[in-house]
């Protein structure tokens, strides 16, 4: 596909001549780069911008009593953005990992949480997760460049878009143009062996009324090495982690550990794949839209040495995302309204795989085969227990263990806008999803065949596999339907929001449990106060939940000497919804020329969080059982409470800039958590300043500084993660020949400072700081006509 997409660029290059050459009107004749072409107004005047996220139609970002912020078309190219946290990086209030883990990809905090898991992600506002993961993956896979803009909705957005916006909500607005062509190309390389192209185009056909929309695009992104290879000797030392290694058994002689010596593991690389296709079509009130997104990353990202292996570079975990989505809209003149049906279909690659050295999972097998050994023979038990772990070890853990999971979603919504008056809106809405497939499976021996099992699957027969866990037939689903409101008052002294939306849910483990359904009330409201035309100040509460993903149980254990059986997946554990109140107030300034600038102050609490543990059953002195996996901290609140401030200026048409600081506190409320390794959250302060300079109206300089201090990242229960603190810098240059044709340079980490990301996956298997990008450089071409 790489080379397909270079040849097309080569293409359209070359071809420009001869478009230049024709007198037809359909082609936009090139002209000369001028001053007004680059020099805009500070952040081209965000607040004016309408966004469809605060109240699923177009408003004003400044007219809407919520934490707002708008990530621009000419943002996004002037910054070379290729991914989602990308763009977030210089947001207020997020802080970034770039990489983040193998099962999410790269991840984020939003306002302390994980944005991955905790943030309501959409491509045009129809959401794109996957109904069996706990976190939307994030790579280049999404449409980052072909986005028109990218709303970020800070805060509970329950209310109009259901479950998993307890952080808030990020809608991806893919490029509308009424102009006859439209194209765009991009190429670049860089350090590691780092291989980029993206091409799209677009425009119209036909006369009249009868005009067809039509807009395409394509991507390959190709990371040879993702360098995690830095502080090799305080990060991958083996002996940093002591709660993984038994006294008993030397990790370093299990068949699946390579390394030079039992603390020095051997390191490989760390490739990186995405890939995207996407069509969009319209056709009077009808539109069409296909993606196929896919992403692979090395399945060790993130995790610790003692845990996996990073000795084969050709592990990876990787799925493909396909969605389609037919959505019906009709503007009248009082009313508008909007019918969508989407199908998502999910699969996780099944050559996906991982090399487990002596995980979490293998502690506890160590521990079952010494309780069995005291059973059998309590006077050579101490001989016996390494021979039955070394059994328990074949089944479940020796050599590469491949990971399988399916789902397909089928979603219908309908949408309607009325207006009350001048100053006023109703927005209605219902929307209604079900889904089925298999959850996540991690431990199997060999790669599932979905086609074969499905022949014995359809006439009941469920395909084990005697040296490692069955997979499950596709008998697990899961429904909800959501109704939803919104009252929009906007007037000349305040605005007022209200809003709410009723939930009701239901899957497998529900029905099997006698329960059948839950339900969840979540409102809304928020008001907006003008003190004058350019001074506001705003405060809203909202109510949002997340409700417990099968995800959870498909990985939670029961390791019991009880049964024949030694480890089952726990799907019969009962899980409650995570449920959060957010409140925020803030005082806004939107000048829209020289200076504006945002403060916002937050709390958010959150009830029974979802997090990972151990516990233990004692049935009697020979015999217990110990879970391990997820469960709900039921006697504990999360609150996290913090403020954010972000101020926009422009100097003397040359220079602007933009300043942001934001600070996090999490605490604990109502006691400690029993059995808890990490906790979803993150507390400390973190300054942004992006300086833009334009010496020439040809050329432009970007400066991106950020700092970060008393950073407490998932503070784990079982070691002493000091608080870090640092500081990176990222340069961005562009020069543009023509306004069609331009050339840029990124240099990433420009200090090549050494810091930490987000834990990877929140357990014991992590490394102690997730290494983060060293300094890496790229260049690259831009060719366009709009």
């Amino acid at each position: 596909m790489f080379k397909t997409l270079t040849i097309s660029f080569l293409l359209l290059c070359a071809t420009t001549p001869m478009l230049r050459a024709q007198q037809d009107s359909f082609f936009v004749q090139p002209k000369k780069l001028a001053v007004s072409d680059i020099i805009k107004p500070v952040e081209d005047d965000k607040g004016k911008i309408e966004i469809i996220s605060g109240s699923r139609f177009a408003i004003a970002a400044g007219e809407l009593p919520f934490s707002t912020h708008v990530i621009t078309k000419e943002e996004i190219r002037q910054n070379s953005y290729e991914t989602l946290v990308d763009a977030l990086k210089m947001a207020p209030g997020i802080f970034t990992s770039q990489p983040g883990s193998a099962v999410e990809g790269e991840t984020f905090l939003m306002r302390g949480l994980l944005g991955n898991a905790y943030t309501k992600i959409l491509i045009n506002d129809i959401p794109v997760k996957p109904p069996f993961l706990a976190s939307m993956p994030i790579g280049a896979q999404l449409p980052v460049r072909e986005a028109e803009r990218i709303e970020v909705i800070y805060g509970a957005g329950a209310a109009l878009y259901g479950a998993d916006a307890s952080a808030g909500v990020i809608n991806i607005i893919t490029t509308k143009s009424d102009k006859p062509v439209y194209m765009q190309a991009d190429l670049s390389v860089g350090a590691g062996q780092y291989s980029s192209a993206n091409v799209m185009f677009g425009g119209k056909w036909g006369r009249n009324k009868n005009i067809l929309h039509y807009f395409a695009y394509g991507s390959n992104v190709l990371y040879e090495n993702r360098k995690v290879r830095r502080n090799y000797f305080d990060n991958f030392n083996t002996g940093l982690y002591p709660w993984l290694i038994l006294e008993s058994i030397d990790f370093s002689k299990l068949p699946n550990y390579l390394g030079d010596s039992p603390i020095l593991p051997q390191v490989n690389n760390m490739p990186h794949l995405s890939r995207k296709f996407g069509l969009n079509l319209k056709f009077k009130r009808l539109s069409l839209s296909l993606e196929t997104m896919t992403r692979r990353d090395h399945s060790s990202i993130g995790l610790n040495p003692v845990a996996v292996s990073y000795g084969n570079p050709l592990t990876y975990t990787g799925e493909t995302i396909q969605r389609i989505n037919l959505n019906l809209f009709k503007k009248k003149e009082n009313m508008n309204r909007k019918t969508d049906f989407t199908f998502i279909r999910y699969r996780l690659d099944n050559n996906s795989s991982t090399v487990f050295v002596q995980n979490r999972l293998a502690v506890e097998l160590y521990r079952l085969a010494e309780a069995n050994a005291k059973n059998t023979d309590p006077a050579n038990a101490e001989a016996l227990a390494p021979a039955i772990y070394q059994s328990y070890y074949d089944k479940y853990l020796r050599g590469a263990r491949y990971q399988y999971a399916v789902s397909d979603e089928y979603r219908f919504e309908h949408v309607r806008n009325y207006r009350l008056l001048k100053t006023s809106s109703l927005t209605l809405g219902l929307n209604l999803k079900t889904a089925t497939g298999v959850p996540s499976n991690n431990f199997l021996r060999k790669p599932y065949n979905e086609v074969f099992n499905s022949y014995f699957v359809s006439r009941g027969t469920v395909i084990g596999d005697t040296l490692s866990f069955s997979v499950p037939a596709r008998g697990w689903y899961s429904s909800e339907g959501n109704a939803f409101g919104q009252f929009f008052y906007s007037g000349k002294i305040f605005n007022f929001a209200a809003g709410f939306n009723y939930s009701v849910f239901s899957d497998a483990d529900l029905v099997n449990k006698g329960i059948g359904f839950e339900s969840a009330f979540l409102p809304r409201l928020a008001l907006l106060v003008k003190i004058s035309e350019d001074i506001n100040v705003r405060s809203s509460w909202g109510k949002a939940y997340r409700k417990p993903n099968i995800f959870y149980n498909a990985n939670t254990y029961r390791i019991s000497n009880t049964q024949e059986t030694e480890v089952t997946r726990k799907f019969s554990r009962r899980l409650v919804a995570e449920t959060t109140n957010s409140w925020e107030s803030g005082f806004r300034l939107l000048t829209g020329k020289n200076v504006d600038f945002d403060f916002t102050y937050f709390v958010n609490k959150t009830d029974n969080l979802i997090n990972y543990g151990r516990a233990v059953e004692r049935i009697d002195e020979h015999f217990y059982e110990v879970f391990l996996g997820y469960s709900n901290a039921r006697n504990a609140t999360m609150k996290i409470k913090g403020g954010q401030f972000s101020s926009n200026i422009s100097l003397f048409g040359k220079v602007t800039g933009r300043y942001a600081y934001s600070w996090t506190k999490s605490t604990l409320e109502n006691g400690g958590l029993d059995g808890n390794f990490f906790l979803p959250q993150y507390s400390g302060k973190v300054w942004q300043v992006r300086l833009s300079y334009k010496p020439f109206p040809t050329t432009t300089l970007i400066l991106d500084f950020r700092r970060t201090k008393n950073a407490k990242l998932a503070k784990a229960s079982f070691d002493q993660r000091k608080e870090t603190k640092f500081a990176t810098l990222d340069l961005t240059g562009r020069y543009a020949f023509t306004d069609r044709f331009d050339t840029y340079f990124k240099i990433i980490n420009l200090t090549n400072k050494l810091y930490p990301g987000i834990p990877a996956s929140r357990t014991p298997d992590d490394l102690l700081n997730n290494p983060q990008f060293g300094i890496f450089a790229k260049i690259g071409m831009n060719y366009y006509i709009e």
